[in-house]
């Protein structure tokens, strides 16, 4: 549904002398402009505590009225101003926070506008205003507005950042409802603040995938939807993202810790809303929502679990990198390493005269012979850094000995026709990378870490990429 209402708290002058709720409404126009929904100007009159203990006579009475009337008179001047679209103007009188979700929870599909100011360590409402208790509680989203927005500001481009899970996509929907689908551009972004396993451009292109099928759902007829992975800090990314695009808001979807009972304190959400230079726009999902979440997650957590138990039967045949690039036991270790340099390759499975494997030796199996791989990758650099007589005393050594000297033996191995499931088994019960495969006693293949990752193994395997 789209945004019917659009609400903005105000606090007058004598309350606020820098007007710094008024920062809200240029933004707040122009969303109710372009969904065609009305605007509510609303101003919270808190009761001070010792004025709720005196006990209520007419002088009381009156002086709640008259601030009342003020606040009216205040709403009433500022509408004024406001003629691209229709605006209604309340008081509440008693606690902001309660006061504004009663009536939040009265309006169909309302959009809460809100003006910040950011305080050290801390995301804090204007004072007198609403509380934290409003973006915990908040039944629809909530646009935060901390920096004052140009006089041309409309709500043409967006950053949406996604983190591959149903919850954070539920922002896009949102936004669709706050902004519609007409002359939209939509960046999404997923950000990696750190990478455990599978190395930049595996997880690049997982994610770009990912963003992908995103992108793919959303009305690609009246919107413009794009993608991107960054790596870094989160909060950062998010900003410098839509910096870059020269975006008119970011939207994202905020977690809580423990179901709904904490938000934004210490997240990304409340760093990017302390930080961002253009307006956020906040979803917290309702609980029906996060029911059926939960029960999308346990699907798709089946679903995986599915797949990976028909992976593991998968003959290893089918994922093994074939031909193999293999060395001989009377190889040189210099011929050697100018053969795993040459095929970028970490490892060779050695073989005898007649092809059959007696061995397999690593950049780590070099050491053995008192000679560093890095030197055969460096060269150049090495002869700088060492005198001349050092570097080809390592290098006279490479030439001597040969790779039935250091290579590692016996090598475990496996048959084309064992399973992936058994590989990695067998990768994780010997704490190896590498599995050369064989058949009657001659290498055919070599099935790697980075291969059982490229089926997403990792679902029942605990398979680290190399």
């Amino acid at each position: 549904m789209m945004t019917q209402t659009v609400v903005v708290p105000l606090l007058p002058p004598d309350v606020d002398e820098d007007r710094l709720s008024e920062r809200a409404l240029p933004v707040a126009t122009a969303l109710a402009e372009r969904v065609g929904a009305n605007m509510l100007l609303l101003s919270l009159v808190e009761v001070s505590p010792d004025l709720e203990a005196r006990p209520e006579t007419p002088a009381v009475a009156r002086e709640v009225e008259q601030v009342v009337e003020e606040r009216q008179v205040y709403l009433e001047q500022v509408a004024a101003t406001i003629t691209r679209v229709p605006v209604d103007t309340a008081v509440g009188v008693g606690d902001p926070s309660d006061e504004l979700l009663s009536l939040l929870d009265r309006l169909p599909d309302p959009l809460l506008v809100m003006a910040t100011e950011r305080r050290p360590a801390l995301l804090r409402i204007l004072h007198g205003g609403p509380t934290r208790a409003v973006l915990q509680s908040a039944p629809c989203p909530v646009l935060l507005v901390r920096e004052p927005v140009p006089d041309d500001w409309t709500p043409s481009s967006v950053v949406v950042p996604l983190d591959g899970s149903a919850f954070g996509e539920m922002a896009l929907d949102a936004v669709r409802a706050v902004l519609g689908d007409e002359d939209l551009t939509i960046h999404l972004v997923h950000v990696l603040d750190y990478i455990t396993g599978a190395d930049h451009a595996t997880s690049t292109r997982v994610l770009n995938q990912y963003l992908q099928q995103v992108a793919s759902r959303l009305p690609s007829e009246t919107a413009t939807v794009d993608w991107e992975v960054r790596f870094g800090s989160v909060a950062s990314e998010i900003i410098e993202a839509a910096q870059e695009r020269g975006a008119r808001l970011i939207a994202m979807a905020t977690h809580s810790r423990s179901g709904a009972e904490r938000l934004l304190l210490g997240s990304d959400a409340e760093r990017v809303v302390n930080r961002a230079p253009m307006p956020v726009l906040l979803v917290r999902p309702e609980l029906h929502d996060l029911a059926r979440l939960e029960e999308e997650r346990v699907a798709e957590q089946a679903r995986r679990r599915a797949i990976a138990r028909a992976i593991r039967q998968v003959p290893i045949r089918d994922i093994l990198t074939s031909p193999v690039v293999t060395v001989r036991e009377d190889d040189t270790l210099d011929a050697v390493a100018k053969t795993m340099l040459e095929h970028q390759i970490g490892c060779a499975p050695v073989v005898d005269q007649n092809g059959h494997l007696v061995g397999i030796i690593t950049e780590s199996d070099f050491l053995r012979g008192s000679i560093p791989f890095w030197i055969y990758e460096a060269s150049e650099i090495l002869s700088r850094a060492i005198p001349a007589p050092e570097v080809e005393h390592l290098f006279e050594t490479g030439r001597k000995l040969t790779a039935s000297a250091v290579m590692t033996q016996p090598v475990v191995t496996a048959a084309p026709e064992d399973s992936v499931g058994s590989i990695a088994d067998q990768m994780r019960r010997h704490g190896i990378h590498r599995i050369p495969v064989v058949q009657d006693g001659v290498p055919v293949g070599i099935v790697t870490r980075r291969d059982l990752l490229k089926l997403l193994l990792l679902e029942e395997s605990p398979v680290d990429p190399d």
